[in-house]
């Protein structure tokens, strides 16, 4: 049995930047004593999460594929995350953690995975039940604890679990319908300028009238099922009407604020934009080099706020500037490669889905999180993975990690 070593060493390389960005944050400032806790349980978090890697990397993924595992452990983690609403810890005005023992849980990073796994068994069964039932049971599956994560509220988390369960999704469905899928992305982009260029009820309607047009397009040219593409394209138009609803009674205040500063951000909106704005600050000042470890002001001087987490990747940029933010984008991209060649190359189905949501979920992580760094996508709280501090997201994405190299090991052993 072989493990995929660069795989590990890539792992390995990407938490010593994390670790290392979390040091040169606290070094030499005096924010130290209360820094170097944060790095020590940072430290710990790395040891454990790296013994859990190792330990489910030699266990048998399809262990899993059983709805009498799966169902257990969606239902526990779904009901720790309805008791956030009432017994969570409050952190920032959102309830997203649990204490136990003095340490903080976030349960939905657990149901990130657990959600991958429910959905890969959901997927297998294709061969037995028609695709489109199954994908709207997995929506369901999926959108239950999307609900309960979206009151806490944590949106950010919310947007990465239809992320990878819409991959899964589109890896599934067969070709002609990935082109519909396609063309609705593309129109959802549509009705999004039309919302806020031509105001909400406005857009709705105009939107409404290109969606009619394509999907008659769509069937008279034969491209789609009529009743899929009614279906689908229909959806996208109560969408449309719908988004005056979801911005005055869904979103809260502060989501609203966000977006209208990615929008206009030189209103500033009463310095609501100011996290991202010392985000773009501190990436700028890195230049080329970087001014070098532990001389990061942004983050010394506190100006750049939750520079340990959810900007961290801006932390990292100011100190090692370009060359070091390309390394680190090399090093994400390698990562991918290597769990979607396990994914091309498994002989199992089930593992095939488990690294195409791990890699789709790794992928939206980094793309939402550089994103808000550098104020292209609004502010969501989504950690960086392997890098970001945190016990949760950190213990289980080197779990879902270690099952990838569990599906490469049991190929070896099957062929």
């Amino acid at each position: 049995m072989r493990k995929d070593w660069l795989l590990f060493i890539d792992i390995v390389l990407l938490m010593a930047i994390g670790l290392t960005t979390l040091i040169s944050t606290v070094i030499g400032s005096e924010s130290l004593l209360t820094g170097g806790g944060v790095v020590n349980k940072q430290l710990i978090f790395i040891i454990v999460g790296l013994t859990a890697y190792f330990c489910v990397s030699y266990f048998d993924f399809r262990f899993t594929a059983h709805p009498q595992v799966l169902l257990p452990v969606y239902l526990v983690i779904l009901a720790s995350l309805i008791a956030l609403l009432f017994f969570g810890v409050e952190i920032n005005n959102a309830k997203r953690w649990i204490l136990i023992g003095g340490i903080q849980i976030q349960p939905s990073e657990f149901m990130k995975l657990v959600l991958i796994l429910v959905n890969a068994w959901i997927f297998t069964r294709r061969k037995r039940y028609n695709v489109y039932l199954l994908a709207g049971l997995s929506f369901i599956v999926t959108v239950i604890p999307v609900f309960f994560i979206f009151k806490e509220p944590d949106a950010g988390t919310a947007i990465v679990m239809m992320g990878f369960w819409a991959a899964m999704v589109f890896f599934i469905i067969p070709d002609q319908v990935r082109t519909l899928l396609v063309v609705s992305t593309v129109i959802l982009g549509i009705i999004a300028v039309n919302l806020f260029l031509s105001g909400l009820l406005v857009g709705g309607a105009v939107t409404a009238l290109v969606l009619l047009t394509v999907a008659l397009f769509l069937i008279i040219l034969r491209k789609v099922p009529v009743v899929l593409a009614v279906i689908i394209l229909g959806a996208s138009v109560l969408l449309g009407f719908g988004a005056r609803y979801m911005w005055n009674d869904v979103l809260g205040q502060y989501q609203r604020d966000r977006i209208e500063v990615f929008l206009n951000p030189e209103a500033h909106l009463q310095d609501k934009g100011f996290q991202v704005d010392q985000s773009k600050v501190a990436i700028g000042s890195g230049m080329l080099y970087g001014k070098g470890f532990g001389h990061g002001t942004q983050s010394k001087l506190q100006f750049l706020p939750e520079h340990q987490t959810d900007f961290a990747f801006a932390a990292f940029a100011e100190e090692f500037g370009l060359v070091g933010v390309l390394t680190l984008f090399v090093l994400y991209a390698f990562l991918l490669v290597r769990i979607l060649a396990t994914a091309l190359t498994a002989t199992d189905e089930y593992g095939t889905l488990i690294c195409i949501g791990l890699a789709s979920k790794l992928l939206i992580e980094v793309c939402i999180n550089v994103g808000m760094n550098l104020g292209v996508t609004p502010a969501t709280g989504v950690p960086l993975p392997l890098i970001s501090a945190g016990g949760s997201i950190m213990l289980m994405t080197l779990v879902g990690l270690g099952m990838v190299q569990s599906v490469r090991l049991h190929r070896e052993i099957e062929s």
